[in-house]
């Protein structure tokens, strides 16, 4: 979630790093660290890394509603 806040007090690419450096530390590899980086992945345009993102989110959690709506 620090990697949102970031995001929207308009550093968005330390809130890049953020997210990166909170789906690679092993006890946060959680759905919602993948899926806030899967946002900020494609607010910044890169569609390819945050398709990737969001398949990582709808891997950990596969029947959550959220990871349909983002995925589409």
């Amino acid at each position: 979630m620090k990697a949102i806040f970031i995001h929207y007090l308009g550093r968005e690419e330390e809130a890049l790093v953020e997210a990166k450096q909170a789906v690679s530390i092993s006890k946060f590899k959680s759905r919602r660290c993948w899926q806030n980086y899967g946002f900020l992945l494609r607010h910044k345009r890169d569609y390819q890394m945050a398709l990737f993102a969001y398949n990582q989110a709808k891997a950990q959690k596969p029947a959550d509603a959220n990871n349909k709506n983002d995925n589409t």
